[in-house]
């Protein structure tokens, strides 16, 4: 087994990562090593040293026209792929400790309004058959939770408490969180589980389609893009931007920012504020407005 096959191995097994993130890193590990083939110094993997990672970043940026985020995602890739080799001993020197993140733009994620997602909210906008009904339970869930996509696809029918009014979410690397159900997302979800318990499921996921088959995350992302291009004006309209609302719209009405970061599942209180600079901007334009020592 080479080298990349034994890492790919490990962060699925030992660390639980995402077939998105195993799929996304096999193939930057493989870019990699198809730009090092060039190098007589270092054809292998396992010989790499600063300077021929430093070289790759160049070509990325000069050559493939790839933007800092991009870059960053793909370094992100080999520093945890380093990381292994170091810890398997199967090289003595880390290369990449001189090599330092880029300084990328930040894209701020404009949230739906509160006014845009009342009007998603609103049933007479689907249709009446089973697929309208998959639909707007898919959305509605969505923003009632602010689960991600890939969770919301995996989720069983025994992660799903009524009674008790919550999910039980498995997020990245198989953390398991608690998100509560308000009364009006339960109610959407029993109208949705009359119609999937009419047919024959094949699966034990909570969503599925009308084969009884588990839905795609393809499927997700349509269904969002196109029934928020009725209400919004947005380019984005990814399952994310729901996401994304969840968090702000929290923050707006006064929720505490580490409630909100455990709703979503974050770490890292920073990953969550980034979700929540719409809003943070917006406060501190009304307190700039209002503060008698600001006018």
């Amino acid at each position: 087994m080479n080298l990349i096959n034994r890492f790919i191995d490990y962060i699925n097994v030992e660390k639980g990562y995402s077939h998105h993130t195993m799929v996304a890193y096999n193939k930057n590990l493989e870019e990699f090593k198809e730009f090092i083939s060039g190098f007589t110094s270092c054809a292998e993997l396992y010989k790499v040293e600063h300077h021929h990672i430093r070289d790759w970043i160049i070509h990325l940026r000069t050559k493939k026209g790839n933007s800092q985020g991009t870059i960053n995602r793909k370094v992100s890739a080999l520093r945890s792929f380093y990381k292994f080799l170091q810890k398997t001993k199967l090289i003595e020197t880390y290369p990449l400790t001189k090599i330092h993140q880029l300084k990328a733009s930040k894209k701020i994620q404009v949230p739906f309004s509160k006014d845009e997602m009342n009007q998603i909210l609103d049933p007479s906008l689907f249709n009446k058959d089973s697929l309208g009904v998959l639909k707007y339970t898919i959305i509605a869930l969505l923003y009632f939770t602010g689960i991600r996509r890939t969770e919301l696809i995996s989720l069983q029918l025994t992660d799903l408490h009524i009674e008790s009014k919550y999910i039980k979410v498995k997020g990245k690397r198989n953390r398991e969180r608690i998100v509560p159900l308000v009364e009006s997302a339960i109610h959407i979800i029993k109208e949705y589980l009359i119609w999937r318990n009419s047919l024959e499921p094949l699966h034990s996921n909570i969503f599925i389609n009308a084969n009884g088959q588990k839905i795609s995350q393809s499927f997700v992302y349509r269904t969002v893009c196109n029934y928020f291009s009725l209400v919004s004006t947005k380019q984005n309209r990814s399952p994310h931007i729901i996401r994304h609302s969840f968090a702000s719209h929290l923050l707006g009405a006064g929720a505490d920012l580490n409630a909100i970061k455990d709703l979503l599942g974050h770490q890292s209180i920073a990953t969550t504020q980034l979700y929540t600079h719409s809003s943070i901007d917006s406060l501190k334009k009304v307190y700039q407005s209002a503060h008698p020592r600001e006018q």
